[in-house]
């Protein structure tokens, strides 16, 4: 949760529109896609490249691991069956960390999801570009603290290795940069 950058820049001084997650109490937190029929609902989110995500999450004090060993390897870490394709499960309404079965992850339904004209997404990879892509979508113009990196990933450390990892959200996030570069 960024508190601090909530505190600063409060979004009912600095947003143009109405944006809030406040019915689910807790601005800033990570919440499961909720399919509602209200028009007026958008959806955000800002995905990032998976393997990415993992390395921060083992570096994170390898976040919601089962295993409670701070020893464990990168490897280990990601095999355990709930920690991978957070994402593309959060987009199908499931918790990141959620025991979900990769054949049961129904990436048709993600990408319509975010194909959606009531669902932006943009690339943590990419973060200036999806800010002002944002701004394009709902108007405004882009402010400097909108572009600032308030959460840094950590130089790459050795214990990662480049191994190929087989996540079915690895697929799901480049057919979504796919409709990224295509907005």
């Amino acid at each position: 949760m960024d508190v601090p950058l909530l505190k600063k820049y409060n979004p009912e001084t600095f947003c143009d529109v109405h944006i809030s997650n406040s019915k689910m109490g807790c601005p800033g937190c990570h919440h499961p896609y909720k399919a509602t029929d209200d028009e007026g609902t958008h959806h955000f989110t800002m995905l990032r490249d998976p393997l990415e995500r993992l390395r921060s999450a083992y570096s994170f004090n390898r976040h919601l691991s089962k295993l409670k060993d701070p020893n464990i390897t990168f490897e280990t870490y990601v095999n355990e069956p709930h920690i991978p394709d957070c994402q593309l499960k959060m987009i199908l309404g499931h918790h990141c960390f959620d025991m979900v079965e990769p054949d049961s992850l129904n990436m048709s339904l993600a990408l319509e999801r975010i194909s959606s004209p009531r669902f932006f997404f943009g690339d943590t990879g990419r973060w200036n570009e999806s800010i002002c892509l944002f701004h394009k979508w709902y108007g405004g113009s882009p402010r400097d603290f909108e572009l600032l990196n308030n959460r840094p990933t950590k130089k790459r450390s050795s214990f990662f290795n480049d191994a190929d990892y087989d996540f079915k959200e690895t697929v799901f996030f480049n057919k979504a940069m796919t409709i990224f570069n295509e907005r």
